[in-house]
């Protein structure tokens, strides 16, 4: 079995609270799995989620494992993935698989 973590991260935009990003991880014994990230759609476009996942590339690099998640089709995300090195791996109707080299 999988140890999940989850940790959550507060998001501020200015002195105001924009969203709080729930940022979960699992360890495999090849991979790092980066489960969820989530902002509010103000907080969107930010670099805020860029950090969270600099944070995760960080400690994959540590462990010299790569990172892999999924990211729905239709999910802006994905151009945020790629912009940091994410390739595609596979695919199902609904999802593209991705990787990063550590």
């Amino acid at each position: 079995m999988r140890a999940r973590r989850c940790r959550a991260c507060g998001a501020r935009l200015g002195a105001a609270l924009a969203g709080l990003s729930p940022l979960c991880t699992s360890s495999q014994p090849d991979a790092v799995k980066l489960h969820r990230v989530f902002l509010l759609p103000e907080a969107q476009g930010r670099g805020i989620g860029t950090r969270l996942v600099e944070e995760v590339l960080a400690a994959s690099r540590a462990t010299r494992r790569p990172v892999r998640l999924r990211v729905l089709r239709v999910n802006p995300a994905r151009r945020l993935y790629e912009r940091l090195g994410f390739k595609v791996t596979g695919e199902t109707e609904t999802h593209f698989e991705m990787e990063r080299p550590a």
